[in-house]
């Protein structure tokens, strides 16, 4: 399998599909998962408009990875919520250096990308019944 066939599989899946460092390896064409390949596989992804979880890939092969769509509804949440995760740790880091201007600047930060939450609903609302969306629908989101 290669990035596309990665990328096959995530659409096939609906947006989010789960793989090990050894598929991403093995797409990039490579025989180790170093960190250097890691990271070309980070950027190809993220070159194709998906994202992954972790947000820094890891290297042993045996770890599993999640990689969405961030265009599609799911991966928009996955996105966002990965987004304020890091601002919040961003915030703590401030925080335990006592930098109380940068950790509040910080803080803004997060509040606003929180706020992208609330068009959630709406989003679920206007998504076509028939959509590969459409399961957020139904779970209630």
């Amino acid at each position: 399998m290669n990035l596309d066939g990665v990328l096959a599989k995530v659409e096939e899946a609906g947006g989010v599909a789960v793989f090990t460092v050894k598929d991403l390896r093995d797409a990039a064409d490579a025989q180790r998962a170093g960190s250097d390949v890691m990271k070309r596989v980070s950027e190809a992804l993220n070159s194709q408009n998906h994202g992954h979880l972790p947000r820094r890939l890891p290297t042993r092969a045996d770890q599993r990875v999640v990689v969405y769509n961030q265009v599609r509804s799911v991966g928009m949440v996955i996105h966002a919520t990965a987004k304020v995760i890091a601002a919040e740790g961003l915030v703590r880091n401030y925080e335990d250096l006592g930098d109380a201007e940068a950790a509040a600047a910080a803080s803004t930060e997060a509040d606003a990308m929180l706020s992208v939450f609330t068009l959630l609903p709406s989003m679920v609302a206007t998504a076509p019944e028939n959509s590969s969306d459409a399961p957020l629908k139904s779970a209630g989101c």
